[in-house]
């Protein structure tokens, strides 16, 4: 049941973010159409492929015109702390989710001491990048919500293999989900193979797919 449950909530953030960036173009080319027509006809442009749209949906954010300036705005730190505390909340859900499945699956490895700490650590630290690029890639302060859903249309509808990938490192809670998996594999592989020590294992390769995470999702996004 506890599965059935989180798949449906992945399901749902899912359906969320593919909504919210349909919500998002519909936006911003309602608001482009409105400035063309005052400023008069144009030219008819050829319909955009597919790629096209893509790189247009990661037009890098310097080159973005906008009265919206996010750390000058009391509604963003309201926001950014309500993003840190989902993505603690979801990183959290994660381990639980993990020790469900590895007791399901018959796999003794429960989180090494401070284990819980260190996901919270890590979802706080995700909580504050998802603000920022959010803050970032802003018109409005409902916007700056986006990094919370957006990262599933790469799962659900990825354009490649990279942005499959990069949705399951940046997607909350899932990335921390991943996170932690690839710390389980390796910490067993370690313990089992090369006599390591288990949790020195672990939280060196769960900070790694973290750290790697945030630097693929912030590079692509931010720049």
């Amino acid at each position: 049941m506890e599965a059935i449950i989180a798949a449906i909530v992945t399901g749902l953030f899912g359906l969320a973010g593919i909504w919210y960036r349909h919500y998002l173009e519909q936006h911003k080319s309602a608001a482009g159409q409105a400035s063309s027509e005052a400023a008069g006809p144009e030219p008819r442009a050829p319909k955009p492929t597919p790629a096209k749209r893509a790189e247009s949906a990661r037009t890098p954010t310097a080159e973005r015109t906008k009265e919206f300036v996010f750390y000058r705005e009391g509604s963003w730190w309201i926001g950014m702390v309500v993003i840190i505390l989902l993505s603690v909340a979801g990183a959290l859900f994660a381990g639980w989710l993990a020790a469900y499945l590895s007791g399901v699956l018959a796999v003794d490895f429960p989180l090494p001491d401070g284990g819980w700490t260190a996901l919270g650590i890590a979802g706080a630290v995700w909580g504050i990048v998802y603000s920022v690029i959010g803050g970032l890639g802003a018109d409005d302060w409902v916007e700056m919500f986006f990094p919370l859903v957006g990262p599933y249309e790469n799962i659900f509808s990825p354009s490649d293999a990279g942005d499959f990938f990069r949705g399951l490192l940046s997607a909350p809670p899932v990335n921390i989900l991943v996170g932690i998996a690839a710390a389980m594999i390796a910490g067993i592989a370690a313990e089992n193979f090369l006599g390591a020590d288990l949790a020195g294992v672990f939280y060196l390769a769960f900070g790694l797919t973290v750290f790697v995470g945030i630097v693929w999702y912030a590079t692509q996004e931010a720049w």
